[in-house]
């Protein structure tokens, strides 16, 4: 476990040197450095991250080319090819990892005005993505895909969404922030929508139904699963009422910071309004679906995300170096907290130790 707190450490403290005023060109060469170390994890483990088995039994169970096994054709044919190319599960996690750390680091040093801090946030709340399973790729794609959003490129967006469907079906719902991002409602139409969205789940279960309907084939399939066990975790050992809790604190922290902050920040970056729209709809999502089923708030993960770009222009617009202090201060105490949360779950023992091809 130290493992992890000592990373988180050192993060800490690049990221505080980041806040003071690093040269931007020093900034992102250590950020580059974090990256490729992180990337390098990612597939050098062995036996460490959730799903760990399944992953490595359906790699194993491959004999040949296009097998139907259910699972996306992007993941599935680069699975295909470690196995039957080089019969190595590290060459295949190489080959992922090197897509999702692209994408990713590219997304955050394009989005965020404090790319260490962001990626603190991330190595805080899930790892950096280190452990990854086959979403966090397909996140990782949208996440850039943002970049042609705030541009309003409208194909190579389309080409990013149906790219990291290759990867994860869930992805399509990312297709609703193109028109998200653009809305300029005033924050108490939307503080009433998000929390109206608290209430709505009953009509969100119905909606998934149709959806399912109209999908067919493993959508219809995986929804009925997801749906069919409104007490299940998928791994999650707090009982649903305090994930509830846990979640609304965390989204409703950032939701209400951001907004306090928006006139300020929006008039020195126009598209903090269009990240923050996007997370308030990922929160819409997320309130919608934990009480059916807590898997099914995956739906929200491609739109969570923007919460690590949201929390450093917060940081960055306060206005002294006071404030910027105090707030760097408490933002590393929530990080910790949500660190520990994120060790300290029913995941524990696929997390600690860390474990590496050289332990074997």
């Amino acid at each position: 476990m130290a493992f992890y707190f000592i990373i988180f450490g050192v993060l800490v403290l690049f990221a505080f040197i980041e806040l003071l005023g690093l040269n931007k060109r020093t900034c992102r060469v250590l950020f580059v450095l974090f990256s490729l170390f992180f990337f390098a994890l990612s597939f050098l483990r062995w036996e460490t991250g959730t799903d760990w088995e399944t992953y490595y039994s359906s790699f194993d169970s491959i004999q040949d080319w296009f097998t139907d096994n259910g699972l996306e054709p992007g993941y599935a044919l680069i699975n295909e090819f470690a196995k039957l190319q080089f019969d190595s599960f590290t060459v295949m996690l190489f080959v992922c990892g090197a897509i999702l750390f692209a994408f990713q680091s590219a997304a955050i040093l394009n989005l965020s005005p404090l790319p260490i801090m962001s990626l603190l946030f991330l190595w805080s709340t899930q790892a950096a993505n280190v452990l990854f399973v086959r979403q966090w790729i397909a996140c990782a794609i949208l996440f850039y895909s943002v970049k042609y959003i705030v541009s309003r490129r409208f194909l190579p967006f389309i080409f990013l969404v149906v790219l990291a469907t290759m990867f994860h079906r869930t992805a399509l719902i990312f297709l609703f922030s193109w028109w998200f991002y653009k809305i300029r409602w005033k924050p108490w139409i939307l503080y009433a929508i998000l929390l109206g969205s608290i209430g709505c789940s009953s009509f969100a279960a119905l909606l998934m139904e149709h959806l399912g309907t109209i999908a067919g084939g493993i959508v219809q399939y995986k929804l009925e699963v997801y749906m069919g066990d409104s007490s299940n975790t998928f791994g999650q050992a707090s009982s649903l009422a305090f994930t509830i809790i846990k979640g609304f604190a965390n989204k409703i922290i950032i939701i209400i910071f951001s907004f306090i902050m928006l006139r300020k920040i929006e008039a020195n970056t126009p598209e903090f309004r269009g990240y923050l729209n996007l997370y308030w709809f990922g929160c819409i999502l997320y309130f919608m679906t934990i009480s059916i089923s807590v898997a099914l708030v995956r739906l929200s993960f491609p739109f969570d995300i923007l919460q690590i770009v949201l929390l450093p222009y917060i940081i960055v617009n306060l206005p002294n170096k006071q404030w910027k202090f105090t707030g760097f201060m408490l933002v590393c105490l929530y990080f910790t907290l949500r660190l520990f949360s994120f060790l300290f779950s029913s995941y524990y023992e696929s997390f600690v130790p860390f474990k590496t091809i050289f332990n074997y």
